[in-house]
């Protein structure tokens, strides 16, 4: 026969948290935990979708583990994330029946990329896995999601909310919108975790279930590589240097290094110009043979800017578009190289400062002079 189950916590105890693990080779897994970790809880009897006051706020002590795999995903890669725990909630003041709970989990995604991640213990009803006595914890749990990689740069895979959902009824976290996955309890006893500060005791606003927050602490930093591209060389300039030369009265050479890309594309299947910071505002007439192996990387060809065609001067961005990837690269535009001498006259033994602009970067500037009467200086 079902039963209410009623989850009444403990005062809170000493928060303990931690992390192992650390971004590491693409294809090792990233992971918080396991650490000791205090949360809010929300637990609602006859839970309905428009219910917003809780029966108890109290709060959820486990040992949490979240991880992801790969720990640092190539734009495009499908990234399985796990969150479990070793303990579960607590029952009181009666025991529960095996088999009655789905746990289900959010994750936030931000920085490179921005998504929301469901996770969940599984369509069946395993949780908990024996009949639980009075005041006695649930059990270990586990659930799992996967999302698609996307973007380039630093981002952050953080718990937003944990609910252990009581005849497995509320997709997505919220109960009625379909029916009765497990048999639970007679009460529709959900309960609910996440990072918000609210009220402990009863008939208080259930914020861990009407207003979830992101943890600050239960979280793993991640770096998503996307289509990215270097420059290695470049007319005129040192290896490396990111750098090239407006002059319509001869061409720039350059060829770059880059990975993410599509696999094996033949020259023809990149689009590259000079733009401004946003990708915008292209300057026109620039060629290229790029190509990449089996491995989407960059393997072969260069950009070439034809003699004849201009550029526009200044910080710039070198665009490479192959079907729907692309990259933006930081480029200087260097327009034509000056001098000011300051003063610009005077009697013998004046210190003369030289400044300069538009000179190529990284590579040594002599000065010459010389003198109506006399020798080259």
């Amino acid at each position: 026969m079902n039963r209410t189950r009623k989850r009444l916590m403990a005062g809170a105890a000493a928060l303990a948290i931690g992390a192992l693990g650390a971004a590491g080779l693409q294809g090792i897994a990233n992971a918080y935990g396991p650490t000791s970790t205090s949360l809010p809880g929300s637990l609602f009897l006859n839970n309905t979708a428009a219910s917003t006051t809780a029966t108890t706020n109290n709060t959820f002590t486990d040992t949490l583990t979240l991880s992801n795999s790969p720990a640092n995903p190539n734009a495009g890669d499908s990234v399985t994330v796990t969150l479990s725990g070793v303990n579960g909630p607590s029952t009181g003041p009666v025991g529960v029946a095996a088999n009655g709970t789905i746990v289900r989990a959010t994750i936030d995604v931000s920085g490179a990329q921005t998504a929301t991640v469901s996770l969940a213990s599984g369509a069946t009803c395993t949780y908990p896995a024996t009949p639980i006595g009075t005041s006695s914890p649930e059990g270990a749990w586990t659930t799992t999601g996967s999302f698609t990689a996307s973007g380039n740069g630093a981002a952050v895979i953080a718990l937003k909310q944990i609910l252990f959902d009581d005849q497995g009824n509320g997709a997505g976290g919220v109960d009625g919108q379909q029916g009765n996955v497990c048999s639970g309890t007679a009460n529709n006893a959900d309960y609910y975790i996440s990072a918000v500060t609210q009220t402990a005791g009863s008939g208080q606003a259930g914020l861990a279930k009407t207003a979830p927050q992101v943890s600050s602490v239960v979280k793993n930093n991640i770096t998503i590589t996307g289509p990215n591209a270097t420059i290695a060389t470049s007319s005129g300039q040192n290896a490396g240097v990111a750098a090239v030369r407006n002059s319509a009265a001869y061409g720039v050479t350059v060829t770059v290094t880059g990975t993410v890309w599509g696999n094996n594309v033949a020259a023809g299947g990149f689009t590259a110009s000079y733009c401004d910071l946003t990708g915008n505002n292209c300057d026109t007439g620039i060629t290229n043979t790029l190509t990449t192996d089996g491995s989407g990387v960059i393997s072969g060809g260069s950009i070439v800017k034809p003699g004849g065609v201009a550029l526009t001067a200044g910080n710039r961005t070198l665009k490479l578009v192959q079907g729907s990837n692309q990259s933006l690269t930081p480029v200087l535009v260097l327009d034509t190289a000056a001098i000011t001498l300051s003063p610009t006259g005077g009697g013998p033994g004046t210190p003369v400062a030289i400044s300069g602009s538009n000179f190529n970067p990284s590579q040594a500037v002599t000065a010459y002079g010389s003198s109506l009467t006399g020798p080259p200086y």
